[in-house]
């Protein structure tokens, strides 16, 4: 997550009591669909308050006409991913159909299952009236719960539509005031007149989410493939596309099969060669090695104070430099080009960085007590600003000291 974002006085752990909270302050919601570890990161770090992991994704995801054949499994599946990415937003997950209408005990079951197996925060399920002793159950089990009125998916076979906008106002608001009064912490008003739904969020304390509903209401939600503007052929009047990344995403493919017909990917600079020299393999490993002039001798701070070496050093000393393979157990041995007058850098493929060094003669003095200093022979050197590394790399360290000796016949460091 974006580190400034992180630090700001806004962000805070969303929560179904400060999501309450949120109407009495005056502060408008706004959540959005997810249903991968990838869209709910993106939309955590931009600050969306919750995330809805809803059984829309058996239409967007899974390419099915409607939202019944979505099962409890596939809710789980989809909701732990989501968890799992989300840092501050709240989640709830969807109960899907048939998962909570048997029974009030079957939908205690089902949604105690999905909290324990996702670590979401709350759950949401379709109805008002009818789903009272359901809510009732849920909130008295202590597992926080979503109403769903007006046009609920779920019913699409009774409603006899998706897009039907619901107009009977006694109804909607008897479901709106019977999910409050049996526990529900919100409710999302769907496809419904903007006078009913202003009327209904004055009526009730809980925030009210709409979609299609009108901007009275507490806070919005959309779904998100649908607001990225990755649907095509859905175009609701309520539907606003923030981005087209349908169009965006088609023409970069179709770049990337002209480039790969045309040879132009992939190009040198998005190959690897490991012959080429020490400069640009550093290049590759995004470590910047300076490379002074010819007449910049100039030794970088932090630096030994043999790193360079003279014209002379340059062509006498070609030497081989090994290092062990980080998946096989062979040895790559290169030498040092008599142009350079920076050494050979071998990178170690690991997070710890290890730096070869050439020998100094009388000039190196042995300090094995300190890793942050030269090592003798065929050693490596680890800067001042390297110190705190992970374990893992300090094990790989112990592990070159094992296969990196000492040669100098006037050093004690075997």
């Amino acid at each position: 997550m974006n580190e400034s974002h992180r630090a700001s006085p806004s962000f805070h752990t969303m929560t179904v009591p400060r999501f309450m909270a949120a109407k009495s302050h005056g502060r408008k919601l706004s959540v959005l669909t997810a249903y991968d570890y990838l869209w709910a990161g993106l939309f955590d770090e931009a600050g969306v308050d919750a995330i809805l992991v809803g059984d829309s994704l058996g239409m967007v995801v899974q390419g099915k006409s409607t939202t019944m054949p979505v099962t409890l499994d596939q809710m789980i599946y989809h909701g732990e991913m989501v968890v799992r990415s989300v840092q501050r937003a709240l989640v709830i997950v969807d109960l899907p159909f048939m998962s909570y209408q048997v029974s009030p005990m079957q939908a205690v079951e089902n949604a105690g299952r999905v909290f324990k197996e996702t670590g979401c925060g709350a759950v949401k399920l379709e109805g008002g009236v009818h789903q009272a002793d359901t809510i009732r159950a849920l909130a008295s089990a202590d597992l926080p719960v979503m109403a769903h009125v007006g046009m609920r998916p779920q019913s699409v076979r009774k409603l006899g539509s998706m897009s039907k906008i619901q107009r009977d106002e006694v109804e909607l608001l008897a479901d709106a005031k019977t999910a409050e009064e049996a526990g529900a912490f919100g409710i999302v008003l769907e496809l419904m007149p903007r006078s009913i739904a202003a009327k209904i969020t004055n009526s009730v304390s809980i925030p009210t989410i709409g979609i299609g509903a009108g901007p009275d209401c507490d806070g919005q939600v959309l779904v998100s493939c649908d607001m990225l503007g990755l649907t095509a052929g859905f175009q609701p009047r309520f539907l606003k596309r923030f981005a087209d990344l349908r169009a965006t995403s088609i023409a970069a493919a179709r770049q990337y099969i002209a480039e790969i017909n045309n040879g132009d990917f992939p190009d040198s600079v998005h190959s690897h060669d490991w012959r080429s020299s020490s400069r640009s393999l550093a290049r590759a490993c995004r470590v910047d090695v300076p490379v002074p002039a010819e007449t910049d001798r100039a030794k970088p701070a932090g630096f030994p104070s043999d790193w360079f070496l003279t014209d002379q050093q340059s062509d006498l000393r070609k030497r081989s430099v090994s290092r062990w393979c980080d998946s096989r157990n062979e040895r790559i041995d290169r030498a040092s080009p008599p142009e350079m007058h920076s050494p050979v850098i071998e990178i170690e493929k690991s997070r710890s960085r290890a730096i070869v060094a050439p020998d100094s003669n009388e000039r190196h003095r042995c300090n094995l007590g300190n890793e942050d200093r030269a090592r003798c022979g065929n050693r490596y050197w680890f800067p001042d600003s390297w110190r705190g590394v992970e374990d893992s790399n300090r094990r790989f360290r112990r592990r070159w000291r094992s296969v990196i000796q000492c040669s100098h016949p006037r050093h004690s460091c075997r």
